[in-house]
């Protein structure tokens, strides 16, 4: 009797989870017969790769390290990729000056009006594979970023007549999409502020061959459009100035002094936060 019991304890068991597989192959069949394959394969695996990243990630304090050419960017983040738990990006230079063996770089500074188009719309795609990249370090720490190419450089170009009407609502659709689709917030940016004329007597020493023919005008433009984006508006994240007009140990001073703000261990409580000389108190 005991046995009898036990066999149909378990022959009921086996039936119930057979009959559980039934429904879910049927659900199942449902979907695939009124989606066409491809959409059907690529939603399953879309859904494993979202559910992976869930799992396996955690989101990185997202830092982006601003400022005119000159200004001492990768100055700034050679100092901090030596930290274990730091994932720095230089801005990707040397492949904007070889695609496919042409000078992106080195045709913008030549013919601004031609090539500026061009040059954001591949800028635009550079700092999107920059942002979104994958890191299991607390900080995520790059050269510019997708929110200075649009607000900054974009206006710049566009304010300038260096776009045409089209192709700049062009590259905002462009940010637009980018914004919606893809999770590219920022939570501080550091803006390295310092005379356009003082980072031109730097560019001037470097003599890097693709700056060759940037001009002190085109430096003192590009100091107004930062300063319009990051202190007469509002972005979207708060923002440490950090006045590097002096010698760069003392700039190298203050990395330190903003360690705990700039990897995100203290946390601004303000939309912006200046330092220095331009204003000598603190925000918070």
């Amino acid at each position: 009797m005991l046995q009898c019991s036990t066999n149909f304890e378990i022959d009921k068991g086996v039936i119930t989870r057979k009959l559980l597989m039934f429904q879910a192959c049927s659900r199942l069949s449902k979907i695939v017969l009124q989606t066409p394959w491809y959409e059907f394969v690529a939603s399953v695996h879309t859904n494993f790769m979202e559910s992976q990243v869930l799992q396996d990630t955690v989101k990185p304090f997202r830092v982006s390290i601003e400022g005119n050419i000159g200004a001492g960017k990768s100055e700034m983040i050679k100092h901090f990729s030596g930290f274990t738990d730091v994932n720095a990006h230089m801005e990707p230079v040397s492949e904007w000056c070889n695609v496919q063996g042409h000078n992106l770089l080195e045709l913008l500074y030549k013919n601004l009006n031609r090539h500026n188009f061009m040059f954001q719309n591949y800028v635009q795609l550079t700092r999107l594979k920059t942002q979104m990249h994958q890191t299991n370090k607390r900080v995520h720490m790059f050269e510019r970023s997708l929110q200075s190419n649009r607000f900054c450089f974009v206006e710049m170009a566009h304010n300038c007549g260096q776009l045409l009407g089209a192709e700049y609502v062009v590259l905002c659709k462009w940010y637009e999409w980018m914004q919606q689709n893809f999770d590219i917030q920022l939570d501080l940016i550091v803006y390295l502020r310092g005379s356009p004329e003082l980072c031109y007597e730097r560019v001037q020493r470097r003599k890097r061959p693709e700056e060759s023919s940037v001009s002190l005008g085109y430096m003192q433009k590009l100091h107004e459009s930062y300063e319009h984006w990051l202190l007469q508006t509002k972005p979207t994240a708060p923002v440490l100035v950090i006045d590097v007009n002096k010698e760069m140990d003392r700039v190298k001073q203050d990395y330190i002094r903003y360690q705990s703000y700039i990897l995100g261990h203290t946390k601004l409580n303000s939309d912006t936060v200046k330092w220095g000389p331009f204003e000598e108190s603190i925000i918070v």
